[in-house]
């Protein structure tokens, strides 16, 4: 259940650069067949059963506004909700904690995001491909990830070269995101004369990432509506 947890908030937190070539039209019956047979685990089932409806649950007008960074200080309140209600679905967590989760961790990835953006963080298109080459190589190497992937893309009826391509800004995203906390970081250990990579310095991590996030959070004015 942990695993499946895991993949679904990876999933669901990310709201504004969803996948962008999802087809209303629901997936073809070889998916649905596979999907339901007795060889397929009920993680992988259940990422496919959660990918399918999120899919389903969108009108051609809202997909238009998922197809780039969203770069609003607003977070959509029904989007999280919709999101929350699916995750509930599958997972022992109930729709107001997913929606908690959801909110905290949104407000928080955006107000980062867009202080990085602001403050002219960048990841270049070969740090982009780099990291999207190692996830390509990990899909390839671990059977694990590759049925939790193929769960995913096959959920939003996307071939897998779809699915890197829409994953791609997303990757993007994150990439930014964790660009500026790890520059924040060092910055804080120099301030505090602690020497980066050592035990005190992730263990302050913790501590540096709320103030960094609920300081940006107020500059933006971040917030769900």
């Amino acid at each position: 259940m942990k695993r499946i947890i895991i993949a679904v908030s990876s999933l669901v937190v990310v709201l504004g650069v969803v996948f962008a070539m999802v087809l209303l039209n629901g997936n073809d019956t070889d998916d649905d067949s596979y999907y339901r047979s007795s060889g397929v685990s009920e993680e992988e089932k259940d990422l496919y059963q959660f990918s399918k409806a999120d899919a389903e649950s969108f009108t051609k007008e809202e997909l238009k506004n998922l197809t780039a960074i969203d770069e609003s200080p607003v977070i959509n309140r029904d989007l999280i909700k919709k999101r929350a209600r699916l995750a509930a679905e599958i997972s022992d967590k109930s729709q107001e904690e997913w929606e908690m989760t959801l909110e905290q961790k949104s407000v928080k990835n955006q107000a980062i995001y867009l202080a990085a953006k602001k403050e002219g963080v960048k990841v270049s298109d070969k740090e982009l491909d780099d990291a999207m080459n190692k996830l390509k190589e990990l899909y390839e190497e671990d059977a694990e990830y590759k049925k939790e992937i193929d769960a995913i893309r096959s959920g939003y009826n996307l071939t897998i070269d779809e699915y890197w391509d829409t994953y791609r800004e997303q990757q993007r995203y994150t990439m930014m995101i964790n660009k500026y906390e790890e520059e924040y970081y060092r910055r804080m250990a120099a301030k505090e004369g602690i020497k980066p990579d050592t035990s005190e310095y992730y263990d302050r991590q913790k501590k540096w990432y709320t103030q960094l996030s609920d300081k940006m959070i107020q500059k933006y004015n971040v917030r769900v509506e």
